[in-house]
């Protein structure tokens, strides 16, 4: 460069340097080689040349500042582009505050050889002031905020706005401040089990959502939806997690309200519904066997009329047992939210589950052409839960996964994973769209448009899994696509030794309260007497033990009943439980402790399902109306058959 243009060039940076409103500094490799007025009062300098020669780390505010920034605005400056960047800077005195920091790669023959030229400008004031409105506006909204809102810090309350003190009664915010979360939970087992949930929602990158019940500081409880998600530390103060309380319990009981008239209107289902299906039975059997061998083979039209009230009876009772299940899957999600389920854990194997399952719906995959294909892990571990319930899942997973999928296979698999095993029923039917992923869990959901798709159940299946599946602490999801297919995944508990020892107690129970083998009845006429004060089911009752070889007699309430067992004596008694005057329970007492009839077996037929009270009382059989009405049968033969051997 010659002479003259260099001191055009130094004249020109003499005029930048001198700038009286901003500080301005030139570089080569961090390192200051010039620098003007402003950038010396700025940092606290007597004069610019006190920053000559000095690495620009005299300007951050630590060592982590010094390499983090300077990647980025030196990353910024090798892309071509202008570097710009808010900082906390750091003077002489080590005193800090906000600046703005602009920069620019320069030609070193044209800048005295300085690779980059900085631009500091304070913004100190505005920062503070921008910082003080944004904390207003923040605490603002906090403290106005409809919900509970807390940042948490591994579990210790950082910071609560007003609500929050207000859900959990206390006097304010500030007395939350410090506390782990322990205080919001009713017991050290929720607030392990329920942390375990949602904490290993956050680790895997996902919001975590969970209904609990919470406990305020005078220890009274209320239900209440928690949602949560990570945060920056660096820019919550060192919050690692947001939390969002919202008090539901107004819902919860609506909710209730809602399950506990549906459950009343199908508990009164019941009993009609037993009745039709056992007329029904004893009609089809009797038509089968009686009429229908006698009938004129060459009367073509009287055979056709007969095929065709044989195929209608077939139609009333096919239909009577899927309203029968419909009203046994209500009943079982309002059981299940009530905590009134009996629960019979028990070690078995994923396979054995599988393949029941698979026996069950084998004529749904049938019927449809489908294809059913098992896949499980070797050596997999035991599940130690409730093996019936966990069967039940698996049906409603692969009756699901037919009833959406029209051709290809169906495939159930099963592998370890932790503490748990994986179980997954995977299609390739229509799948599920985005928006309706999280509300096929919900109760009384369908997928898909109900007025053209018709889909067949009460919208329950799904649900109940979940509450099988989450009372063992597992979670089920799914993943879909539409048009592709669904894969709907469960995890079920790991056998242990220590949860098998838990138990063994419980399995010597079992055995000494199990009944006997069925005993083929030997012939001799045995007397059954009936007390129920529904006429229907009396009949039903009396048509089918009389049709089966025994002799039955009818009372409308206990108090009939209990006034023919002392003027007879009776075989067997098969009572209900809701009856005017004496409930079945009360008889049964009686009974059971009086010598006289202490001996004669009792059976419980009824829509209560209350079996503890009723096996407390001495009960010999307890069977549900509807669910159970199936194996009555059986179980007065395996009655009467122990009764005569004894």
């Amino acid at each position: 460069m010659d002479n003259k243009r260099l001191l055009k060039t130094k004249g020109v940076l003499q005029i930048i340097l001198d700038n009286p409103l901003v500080g301005i500094i030139l570089t080569t490799q961090r390192r200051i080689i010039h620098a003007n007025k402003k950038m010396a009062d700025m940092l606290g300098y007597d004069t610019p040349d006190e920053l000559i020669g000095k690495s620009t780390r005299i300007i951050y505010h630590s060592e982590d500042d010094y390499i983090g920034i300077g990647q980025s605005i030196y990353s910024t400056l090798n892309n071509g582009k202008e570097a710009r960047y808010e900082m906390l800077a750091k003077r002489k005195d080590g005193s800090e505050f906000w600046c703005l920091l602009s920069g620019k790669s320069v030609n070193p023959d044209e800048a005295d050889n300085a690779d980059s030229v900085w631009i500091f400008q304070d913004i100190d004031e505005f920062k503070r002031q921008k910082d003080a409105l944004e904390s207003n506006i923040y605490r603002a909204i906090l403290n106005n905020s409809l919900v509970g809102i807390l940042l948490l810090q591994r579990r210790h309350i950082v910071s609560a706005n007003k609500k929050m003190a207000e859900l959990f009664g206390y006097d304010g915010p500030e007395e939350m401040v410090g506390n782990i979360t322990r205080i919001l939970y009713r017991s050290q087992a929720d607030f392990e089990e329920i942390g375990r949930i949602v904490y290993s929602d956050l680790a895997a990158g996902k919001e975590a959502k969970l209904e609990l019940i919470g406990k305020r500081k005078d220890g009274s409880e209320f239900w209440c939806l928690l949602t949560g998600k990570s945060v920056n530390p660096d820019e919550t103060g060192g919050a690692d997690s947001v939390w969002i309380y919202q008090d539901i319990t107004r819902e919860k009981e609506v909710d209730m309200m809602k399950t506990d008239f549906i459950s009343t209107v199908s508990h009164e289902l019941r009993t009609p519904l037993t009745s039709i299906l056992g007329f029904a039975n004893i009609i089809s059997k009797k038509f089968k066997d009686v009429i229908y061998p006698v009938l004129n083979p060459e009367d073509k039209k009287t055979r056709k009329t007969a095929d065709q009230i044989e195929s209608n009876l077939d139609i009333i009772i096919s239909e009577g047992n899927r309203l029968t299940s419909l009203i046994n899957d209500v009943l079982d999600i309002a059981k299940m939210e009530a905590g009134k389920v009996e629960w019979k854990d028990e070690r078995f194997t994923a396979i054995y589950a599988i393949e029941h399952a698979v026996s069950a719906t084998s004529s749904l995959f049938q019927a449809k052409g489908l294809g059913i294909i098992t896949e499980v892990e070797d050596g997999i571990s035991d599940i130690y839960a409730d093996k019936d319930r966990f069967i039940q899942v698996i049906i409603n997973l692969l009756s699901n996964a037919v009833k959406f999928t029209d051709k290809g296979n169906v495939t159930v698999r099963a592998k370890s994973a932790g503490d748990f095993l994986l179980i997954s029923v995977s299609d390739n039917g229509i799948g599920i769209s985005k928006e309706n992923l999280n509300k096929v869990f919900e109760k009384f959901k369908q997928v898909g448009d109900t007025l053209t798709d018709k889909p067949k159940g009460t919208g329950l299946g799904l649900p109940i899994c979940k509450q099988i599946v989450g009372h063992y602490g597992g979670k089920i999801w799914t993943e879909s696509k539409e048009g592709k297919g669904s894969t709907f995944y469960f995890t079920a508990p790991r056998y242990n030794e220590k949860a098998g020892l838990v138990h063994v107690k419980d399995f010597i129970e079992q055995l000494k309260n199990s009944e006997p083998p069925v005993l083929i009845y030997d012939g001799v006429s045995k007397n059954i007497l009936i007390v129920d004060d529904d006429d229907a089911i009396r009949k039903l009752l009396k048509q089918e033990l009389e049709y089966a070889g025994y002799t039955a007699e009818e009372a409308i309430d206990g108090i009939k009943a209990l006034e023919k067992i002392k003027s007879k004596k009776y075989d067997l008694i098969i009572l209900d439980v809701m009856m005017p005057g004496l409930s079945g329970f009360d008889v049964a007492r009686v009974l059971k402790n009086n010598p006289d009839t202490m001996n004669i077996p009792v059976m419980i037929l009824s829509v209560v399902e209350d079996k503890d009270t009723g096996f407390k009382i001495g009960v010999d059989k307890y069977l549900v109306k509807g669910s159970e009405y199936s194996h009555l049968l059986n179980e007065v033969d395996g009655l009467l058959g122990k009764e005569a051997q004894s």
